[in-house]
């Protein structure tokens, strides 16, 4: 019995502390969050990250090209991606940049 009692006294310990732990980590996320995006089927040896404000909600794209990428030198470009705005509903176009089709 008393066995069982010092487990059960463990475990209720443990969860709590796994529970502390997890709350800690999600206050201490950062203003500013990184997301790796997919380069399949761009420049070989291109790298592309999303960075997100999520307090103003700004993008950035920063993208890093390894020397003599093809045709292009290597470096790193930062984009501003302009702002994330709420919709009225899902499927709202919130902004539309377009350019011209390439010309044949």
């Amino acid at each position: 019995m008393k066995k069982i009692i010092k487990v059960s006294i463990i475990s209720v310990v443990t969860f709590f502390l796994i529970g502390a732990a997890v709350t800690t980590y999600a206050e201490e996320v950062g203003r500013y969050q990184a997301i790796a995006l997919s380069t399949e089927g761009k420049t070989k040896g291109a790298f592309e990250v999303l960075i997100l404000d999520t307090k103003e909600g700004h993008m950035w794209v920063w993208t890093y090209l390894t020397a003599g990428t093809g045709e292009r030198n290597g470096g790193i470009t930062i984009l501003y991606s302009g702002k994330v705005a709420p919709g009225k509903q899902i499927g709202t176009i919130i902004d539309q940049i377009r350019w011209p089709l390439p010309q044949k």
